[in-house]
């Protein structure tokens, strides 16, 4: 099946950015900080994966905005005094 060499790359990938990776991230210190979450599961169909993205809300007279009606990875602005999981998962 194409899927199953498919998942075994993307496993194999996956280990390796894990092995890049370092157990802790040094928090950078500044006036305005964001975070986002790249979030996957089990579809259930063949191994493969599901990816979590959101919408960013878009009204009328908001089309200006930076980022209005733009599909992203869920997360923001972290407030002063917020864990960066805190974040993210608000």
């Amino acid at each position: 099946f194409p899927c199953f060499s498919a998942m075994r790359r993307a496993e194999r990938q996956l280990q390796a950015i894990r092995a890049g990776l370092p157990r802790q991230v040094p928090r950078v210190e500044s006036t305005s900080r964001a975070v986002v979450a790249c979030l996957l599961r089990d579809s259930g169909v063949h191994g493969g994966l599901e990816t979590f993205f959101i919408l960013r809300a878009s009204r009328p007279g908001q089309e200006s905005a930076r980022w209005a009606g733009q599909v992203a990875f869920p997360g923001g602005h972290v407030e002063r005094g917020e864990s960066d999981h805190d974040a993210v998962a608000r």
